[in-house]
């Protein structure tokens, strides 16, 4: 006996496709002729893909954007100028900039041998730079100790403020000055002890 034949498959036909819209077709090639007829320099269809031309428009374009107030954008924003307009930084290149901020002044503080029973005392101490990371003004307690014996370590956290001076912020962070140029730097015991 022969094999069974496998079940054959219907014939292949095509689908039609739906014609173009025509009105949509037309509001189209209408508007081309009437950014032409009106001499815009940017839209040229006989003009083919010219990488020098594109950066041209682009620069140009750059240097005419305003900002919501109607202020032409400073495009020196980046370098973390004093407006409105400076470098934002995003949020995981923020907590990037905390942590290395509240890393590099446990580095600086050494804590005195011993400390009060009971809670905690965290120092939070407001501290103010300029561009190049050095302390503009005295740091300032934020939050004196509540007991008098923990003093010792008022005065060893203020030890490592002068000590990081001047903070050496590393490049990435630099564009960003007015992200940290003024920190609220807490020193927890208990982080530093782990």
């Amino acid at each position: 006996p022969a094999p069974p034949m496998p079940p054959s498959r219907p014939a292949y036909t095509a689908t039609p496709k739906p014609a173009p819209d025509k009105s949509a077709l037309d509001k189209l090639a209408a508007a081309a002729v009437k950014t032409k007829a009106s001499g815009d320099p940017k839209v040229d269809p006989t003009k083919r893909f010219d990488l020098a031309s594109i950066d041209k428009l682009i620069s140009h374009e750059k240097a005419q954007q305003v900002g919501a107030t109607g202020a032409k954008l400073d495009p020196n924003s980046s370098l973390g100028a004093k407006d409105r307009n400076s470098a934002k930084l995003s949020p995981t290149l923020q907590a990037a900039l905390n942590g290395w901020l509240d890393a590099r002044f446990k580095q600086c503080w050494t804590m005195p041998l011993s400390l009060p029973d009971g809670d905690a005392y965290v120092a939070q101490v407001r501290v103010n730079f300029d561009r190049g990371g050095n302390l503009v003004g005295a740091p300032q307690l934020l939050n004196p100790p509540p007991d008098a014996r923990w003093q010792a370590d008022v005065t060893s956290v203020m030890a490592a403020v002068h000590a990081c001076d001047p903070l050496r912020i590393p490049a990435i962070y630099a564009p960003y000055y007015e992200a940290w140029k003024m920190q609220t730097i807490h020193f927890d015991p208990k982080q530093t002890t782990g």
